[in-house]
């Protein structure tokens, strides 16, 4: 469907709404229809890089009722210089996700908005590169940009200054005819992602390394991936730490958050993030900014909240809530995280 049919749409409704309704009551459920809908209120995000940041080692939602709202939000990630913000918004299906952005300027930071090369496929996993002026994410676009979707390629745009080059997809081998999701990447060019692998039947961690004859793509082994499968893999600038989700044995519940070390030429055992992170839902979409002080992940287990609703207004109410199991973005400091190391 498109936005001009959308918009058709919700304006057939409105005309039936107020069909034969005296104008003066028509007058005043627009307005508080226009109140309802009013966009969020960015005052409460403070001013500053990275929003001011996290105060605390302990995770907290990020920003109720702005960032974190009833829908089901994913993927928070900053530039290097903090002063934009993108992340996903899914439907509640779960299979279609629009990108959406904000960004600081001298009046604050901007009311979140769907990033322009976004809207019409499902776009998900935006991750800048460490030097800022690309955006990788992945998209279920056809290559000619017109027709049905197809499976999930990684796609990148380029900042221009204030605006965007069209989205280019750098094709195989970085892609393949399977779904490719969450491409993180080094200072030298190194781009650690999510791909189904054939021979072992699962999700595992690749790496595309950068040849002068193009990419060269491999599944980065056993020191990382397992038989029950692991992705959305978050590589730091330097390459010494990965952090990426696993079904492994001793998970809390729908995939939790590791952590592994680079040692040499090869990765150290994975590190359970524990339940200062983990629950009994899916822990996700992980990210740690530039300058290396805050975690950014995504949770289903913190939204969980086991309530007894006695009438159907209560059950309703509670499924328009920020808490409403969907998902949402949170955040910490990451020093304690990244002292696994040492531990």
């Amino acid at each position: 469907m498109t936005s001009s049919s959308v918009m058709l749409d919700q304006n057939d409704h409105t005309q039936a709404r107020f069909n034969g309704m005296p104008f003066v009551l028509a007058l005043l459920a627009l307005l508080m229809m226009g109140a309802c809908s009013a966009p969020s209120d960015t005052a409460s995000l403070p001013p500053q890089p990275y929003f001011g940041g996290p105060a605390s080692p302990e995770p907290s939602l990020m920003f109720p009722n702005v960032l974190s709202t009833p829908s089901k939000e994913l993927n928070g990630t900053f530039t290097i210089d903090g002063q934009h913000f993108f992340y996903s918004i899914d439907n509640p299906a779960g299979d279609h996700a629009t990108l959406v952005h904000t960004s600081l300027g001298a009046d604050g930071w901007t009311a979140p908005d769907i990033a322009a090369f976004s809207g019409l496929y499902s776009d998900v996993d935006p991750l800048w590169t460490p030097s800022g002026d690309r955006l990788f994410f992945c998209s279920n676009r056809p290559l000619s940009g017109i027709g049905p979707p197809k499976d999930y390629d990684i796609w990148y745009v380029e900042r221009i200054g204030t605006t965007w080059s069209d989205p280019i997809n750098p094709g195989p081998p970085l892609n393949s005819p399977r779904n490719d999701f969450y491409p993180s990447s080094t200072l030298d060019g190194r781009i650690y992602f999510t791909r189904f692998d054939v021979e072992r039947n699962t999700d595992d961690v690749h790496v595309a390394i950068p040849t002068p004859e193009g990419y060269r793509v491999e599944n980065i082994g056993d020191s990382i991936n397992t038989p029950q499968g692991e992705y959305d893999p978050f590589v730091s600038p330097y390459e010494d730490y990965i952090l990426f989700t696993s079904y492994r044995a001793g998970d809390m519940g729908g995939g939790d958050l590791y952590i592994s070390f680079r040692r040499m030429d090869h990765w150290s055992p994975a590190i359970h993030l524990g339940p200062t992170i983990n629950g009994s839902g899916r822990e996700y979409c992980p990210f740690i900014t530039f300058d290396q002080q805050y975690f950014i992940f995504t949770s289903t287990s913190k939204d969980q909240e086991l309530q007894q609703h006695n009438h159907i207004h209560e059950l309703k109410e509670s499924h328009n809530q920020v808490l409403n199991g969907n998902g949402n973005i949170y955040w910490c400091k990451a020093d304690w995280i990244l002292a696994l190391d040492h531990s």
